[in-house]
């Protein structure tokens, strides 16, 4: 009896111009799963700064660009100059200049470590003419 009234009710609804439109049942709440920190982005740019066409004996300047996250900072850098020498730093310099003693084609690489123990690393090469 039940079900024959809410079918006739349903019916009359229909016949007034009017339509039965269930609730929408909210979601049951999960869990989400919590979001992992991104990995670090580390990168390191070298380029000859001045002067455009050293010579032997002559100091030649080299820009650095550092970029990395807000809590991953450059922890170390290390300036190889392809002539035997190389520097370590604890910092993130903005240019690095060395002289070189004999004449040739050296590819100068720079390497750099977060405090995160990401390690990244860039290079370039100079020419260098006879004194």
């Amino acid at each position: 009896m039940k079900r024959l009234l809410l079918a006739a009710l349903l019916v009359g609804a229909s016949a007034c111009g009017s339509s039965y439109t269930p609730s929408p049942v909210a979601p049951t709440p999960t869990s989400m799963p919590t979001p992992t920190s991104a990995p670090a982005l580390l990168s390191v740019i070298i380029s000859k700064s001045s002067p455009l066409a050293p010579r032997v004996g002559q100091t030649v300047t080299f820009s650095l660009v550092f970029n990395a996250t807000a809590n991953d900072v450059v922890q170390r850098v290390v300036m190889s100059f392809g002539d035997g020498t190389s520097i370590t730093v604890n910092t993130t310099p903005n240019s690095v200049s060395h002289s070189f003693a004999s004449a040739g084609t050296f590819s100068v690489a720079v390497t750099a470590t977060d405090t995160a123990g990401n390690t990244v690393g860039a290079d370039t090469s100079v020419v260098v003419a006879a004194g």
